[in-house]
């Protein structure tokens, strides 16, 4: 099998994360293995482990990478030498192997299969500003009808992520339409 990659997107506090977690959750039960990427999108600095393990001491001694491992798992915390697209970091993954699904949080503008979050009116906006959504979940339900007049694509109440999920697992785990996109 090829791995599958998907994006979940919309705007800030949409519910992305809480789709992902549906998603990953089911997956994981279903015996996939499942990598996420997380776009953070905020001007805010990322948060690092406690100051007073080890490699919070590396850093602070001028490390600008480190790489913390085990017998069955690594964690990577890196200075980037340049603005790393998301094609840097699907190629990071790519090494993996084991993985079936890579869900990716964020990075609207990428022309990767998706699914849109539409939690208000005005954010149906979005609908012209990015390609290759195969799913929409909205939140309001007074946005349907503007949905169904504006797109062909399957359509989810987000109070009823099951449907969503049945639909992911049927759609674009079992028949693959998301199939793997090589950059």
């Amino acid at each position: 099998m090829t791995m599958i990659i998907h994006q979940v997107i919309g705007y800030s506090n949409s519910g992305k994360t809480t789709i992902m977690t549906a998603l990953i959750t089911h997956l994981s039960a279903s015996s996939y293995k499942v990598g996420t990427i997380k776009h953070h999108g905020k001007p805010t600095a990322l948060t690092r482990e406690a100051e007073d393990k080890d490699t919070s001491h590396h850093r602070r001694a001028g490390a600008v990478s480190t790489l913390v491992t085990s017998s069955t798992e690594f964690i990577w915390d890196s200075q980037l030498a340049h603005d790393f697209t998301l094609e840097d970091y699907i190629q990071l993954y790519r090494h993996n192997e084991t993985l079936d699904v890579l869900l990716i949080e964020g990075y609207k503008h990428e022309s990767l299969p998706k699914t849109l979050l539409v939690r208000h009116e005005e954010d149906v906006s979005l609908l012209k500003q990015v390609v290759d959504v195969k799913a929409i979940i909205y939140n309001e339900e007074k946005i349907l009808n503007v949905l169904i007049q504006k797109t062909n694509v399957p359509l989810f109440n987000y109070h009823h992520l099951d449907d969503y999920v049945s639909w992911f697992m049927s759609t674009i785990m079992e028949k693959g339409e998301d199939e793997d996109k090589l950059f």
